[in-house]
């Protein structure tokens, strides 16, 4: 069996991992659940499904969540492209820039992802993408639904993706400008909400269109757009580029992870850094 991985919320200047010519990493998926949403709760809770599960290795331990409404099945509103969401070190080494996952309820299939740096080698310096996908045997019943894995414990292992012109994904870095859009507040056309690293090297800098549902983003060689969705704190991207001479455009979609404790005052997580897969249209 194979799977998948998610978000973490680390400084990247910690997270570095040696790289050898074809770095793997072993995980192993645990406690993983899926709820069905509960007609008799408040909130977000009455119409998304929602789906938790740890991923581990031998030195660290990452907590993951996500939820979506129901009927999308884990895919975006327009069907365009998975939602991605995040995961949180929980305990031990900060070897990976982002963790995250996304499910494809349709199929059953989780899929995993993580970042880092490489500390050493020909690679030295250079941000890796890594990833795995597996298909659950679950235990589904009861009412709302819940779904287990028939193993309690899966162990998988994350490979190195090619990352072409073709092959799209962004780190999100500096996000609490999105958290007034998150509380219905509208930021003025222009201010700055977040940064959108390519892992191809380009750099955007995100502000508002002043509607308070998304706007664009601009670096030095593209430009890309962003929606953001209030009620189910999804931020979705797009990105058109030219590839040997091809115009293709890419949409990704991620569950914002919480921006601020309930603490008083809050502690906003404006220095997270959370990572999105983007896929041609």
């Amino acid at each position: 069996m194979k799977s998948s991985l998610t978000l973490l919320f680390i400084p990247s200047v910690l997270a570095a991992r040696p790289c050898p010519a074809s770095p793997q990493v072993q995980w192993t998926i645990s406690e993983y659940t899926y709820d069905a949403p509960d007609p008799t709760a408040r909130g977000r809770a009455a119409i998304n499904a929602a789906v938790g599960l740890y991923l581990s290795t031998g030195s660290a331990e990452h907590s993951c969540f996500g939820q979506w409404p129901e009927a999308w099945n884990g895919w975006s509103a327009d069907n365009a492209t998975l939602i991605w969401s995040s995961c949180i070190n929980n305990r031990g080494r900060m070897d990976d820039t982002t963790v995250s996952f996304a499910m494809d309820w349709r199929t059953r299939t989780l899929h995993a992802a993580h970042t880092f740096v490489c500390s050493d080698g020909e690679r030295k310096g250079q941000t890796i993408l890594s990833g795995v996908e597996v298909k659950l045997d679950l235990d589904c019943g009861g009412d709302p639904l819940r779904c287990l894995t028939k193993e309690r414990r899966i162990p998988v292992t994350t490979a190195p993706k090619t990352v072409g012109c073709a092959d799209v994904s962004w780190e999100v870095t500096g996000y609490g400008g999105l958290y007034d859009l998150s509380t219905g507040v509208t930021a003025k056309e222009g201010a700055a909400l977040f940064t959108l690293k390519g892992l191809d090297g380009g750099v955007y800098r995100c502000v508002s269109d002043g509607t308070g549902a998304g706007g664009t983003c601009e670096g030095e060689v593209g430009t890309a757009k962003f929606g953001f969705d209030k009620t189910t704190k999804i931020l979705s991207i797009e990105q058109t580029k030219s590839c040997s001479g091809t115009s293709a455009t890419f949409k990704g979609a991620v569950s914002v992870p919480a921006f601020c404790s309930t603490g008083v005052p809050p502690d906003c997580a404006t220095d997270s850094t959370f990572w999105v897969a983007g896929k041609s249209v």
